[in-house]
């Protein structure tokens, strides 16, 4: 009887005590990400003040902060612009990101369909991928106007499906600009499967939504990543089958097909500002790097492939490497700032005229 009320006791003593210790560790790694958030914003704020003279940046962050909840899910679970914002600096309609530049008089249409790499939620209208394509169109001459059709988060099977809903005339021109959120799909396939078969990352699955979670489930993530040949030779198929289809789909309308495989953080050794970055967790995701550093040469060779079988394949994978010595082109590991964006519409824009 005394061991059991001793042991009543301890228990009494020890589990409000462990409680106690796991909410205070779930309130310093809130703490923890709450920075990182602010670190982030920093950054954000420093890329601004750089690329950004002349620009209010008070009304531009107010203007980015009204467009947080743009995106949002439909019926079918796909993103889509939900509704029209018009401000000083950010602008959406007809459920696309407004494109600069375009001229008031055009002969035919290029349609840039992609993943936010095209959105560029961060980034003024003048800075995307698009405006800066259309101005670079506007100057050599050529009288055709640029929709930007991106879509954050977008695979090209949902492009495709984004294709097939828009009003395309003959002689205009589909470019798909992707390639990142396949090689996610590769070690977002082999985390769910891990996590299915693992009673460690069954666990993680159920404690998701804590903070403190992140800093253990990460490196069980991780564990999951073995070999990316199966999935990644998989996924490249997938990737061709469905560019095919687009390109078949394009051509039957009367449009030019072509695809470019996006550049990304990861495409050569990290600049010291680059490591920088990553090491403030900025540009940290465990997961997303992986895919990155070690599944992107399946997607590569899926765009060989296309490109053998005569569909117009560009690999722009090393497009803005030459400069990123010199300045910051980067500010995640697959959004580029303002004179990123410039780079790699030049790149499409030389694809798209010499291809």
């Amino acid at each position: 009887m005394r061991r059991f009320r001793s042991c009543l006791v301890f228990a009494a003593i020890f589990i409000p005590l462990l409680v106690f210790f796991g909410f205070g560790l779930e309130y310093v790694a809130r703490w923890h990400f709450g920075r990182f958030n602010a670190i982030h914003a920093q950054q954000l704020k420093s890329i601004q003040d750089t690329f950004y003279s002349g620009v209010d940046l008070a009304v531009l962050n107010r203007e980015l902060d009204d467009t947080l909840s743009i995106n949002q899910f439909d019926k079918e679970g796909r993103l889509f612009i939900a509704f029209d914002y018009h401000g000083r600096y950010i602008n959406y309609e007809d459920s696309s990101r407004h494109t600069s530049y375009q001229p008031d008089r055009w002969t035919h249409t290029v349609w840039l369909f992609g993943n936010s790499a095209l959105v560029s939620p961060m980034m003024i209208d003048s800075d995307t991928i698009p405006s800066q394509l259309q101005l670079l169109l506007n100057q050599y001459g050529y009288g055709w106007r640029v929709v930007n059709k991106g879509i954050t988060a977008y695979t090209a099977k949902q492009e495709l499906a984004h294709l097939k809903e828009t009003t395309i005339q003959p002689g205009d021109m589909v470019i798909f600009y992707d390639g990142v959120k396949e090689a996610d799909t590769i070690n977002l396939s082999l985390s769910r499967e891990f996590r299915k078969n693992n009673p460690v990352g069954w666990v993680c699955d159920q404690l998701h939504e804590l903070a403190l979670s992140r800093f253990f489930c990460d490196d069980v993530n991780n564990t999951a990543f073995g070999s990316c040949e199966m999935p990644g030779k998989a996924a490249a198929d997938d990737y061709q089958q469905t560019i095919t289809e687009a390109h078949d789909y394009a051509q039957s309308q009367g449009a030019a097909f072509y695809v470019m495989l996006q550049p990304h953080l990861y495409t050569r050794p990290l600049s010291t500002i680059e490591r920088s970055l990553e090491a403030e967790l900025i540009l940290t995701n465990n997961a997303k790097r992986w895919g990155l550093l070690t599944c992107w040469s399946y997607i590569q060779a899926g765009v060989e492939q296309l490109r053998q079988h005569g569909i117009a394949a560009v690999d722009l994978t090393h497009a803005v490497d030459w400069s990123r010595r010199q300045t910051s082109v980067w500010y995640d590991m697959t959004h580029a700032t303002g004179k990123g964006n410039t780079l790699i519409a030049q790149a499409i824009f030389n694809a798209m005229t010499t291809f």
